[in-house]
């Protein structure tokens, strides 16, 4: 299978060093089973190579041992996301060059295939086909393509792929509203909230939204949401009375008055008593 963006030199270099696999298999009279062992061998050696080119953070290197990894393995999946993040690392943002949009092109092309081949069941490949989305979704951002149109389903496919992270409902939730389209914004804010309502950060999420929009009744709302799910404070005011957060109810907060109350009533008596019998 042909990825796209390669030259005519790249796929004629491919090609010829796969007829002389061929070759060899044939010379030696090895079986169609032979040679793939044979390629799977080259492949895992080119991944090893690659793999260091890419931590010594050698991206050009790392991106041709990368490619004749998949030469000779089309299947391994994850390798589409090191060769894609390799060309993602070459690419230079703000430069206006041929070579330079290439660059950002393989990238997109390489995560695209990373997310169409990993195994969604497989909790390592998961993580990668994760990786691939946020990568891909980096790669449309203002930074780089600038295209939110074509964003926007990658987002969607994070939400699917990890419904309980809130992270990624902000991102759609953002694109939203950058477009202009409030409501459907404040419908996403909102999910983020439903999907993980113990994260006070969705609240304050939403309340910036509301903020923004100019509905400070509805930011108010929020933030008074945010409230009751954080933990309340602990500490001891001069009464000896716990500390009463903006999160317990008003009833308990009459209660706690009540008590400071009941509490400086007795201090007075005490007091009072004391001066009684000094004048006896």
């Amino acid at each position: 299978m042909l990825m796209k963006g390669e030259t005519g030199t790249a796929r004629r270099t491919k090609g010829n060093k796969k007829a002389a696999t061929l070759a060899i298999c044939a010379v030696v009279g090895l079986s169609t089973a032979g040679c793939s062992k044979i390629n799977s061998v080259v492949s895992l050696f080119k991944f090893k190579q690659a793999n260091q080119a890419y931590q010594s953070q050698d991206y050009e290197r790392s991106s041709k041992l990368y490619e004749e990894t998949i030469a000779n393995d089309p299947n391994n999946a994850i390798v589409y996301f090191y060769l894609g993040n390799s060309y993602d690392n070459l690419y230079k943002p703000g430069v206006k060059d041929p070579a330079n949009d290439a660059m950002i092109q393989k990238a997109v092309d390489n995560y695209q295939l990373a997310v169409e081949k990993l195994d969604s069941n497989d909790p390592v490949q998961a993580n990668v086909k994760s990786l691939a989305l946020k990568f891909l979704m980096a790669a449309y951002g203002p930074d780089k393509l600038d295209d939110p149109v074509k964003a926007e389903p990658v987002v969607i496919r994070l939400i699917q792929l990890d419904p309980g992270e809130p992270a990624n409902y902000f991102q759609l939730a953002k694109l939203y509203e950058d477009a202009g389209e409030s409501e459907a914004a404040e419908k996403v804010y909102i999910a983020a909230k439903d999907a993980k309502p113990s994260d006070v950060n969705t609240y304050i999420q939403l309340a910036g939204y509301y903020n923004r929009q100019g509905n400070f009744q509805k930011s108010i709302e929020a933030f008074e949401q945010r409230a009751q799910q954080e933990p309340q404070p602990r500490g001891l005011l001069h009464g000896g009375h716990p500390v009463l957060g903006p999160g317990l109810s008003r009833r308990r907060r009459q209660r706690g008055r009540q008590a400071d109350v009941c509490a400086e009533g007795s201090r007075r008596n005490r007091h009072r008593n004391q001066a009684q019998a000094r004048l006896r």
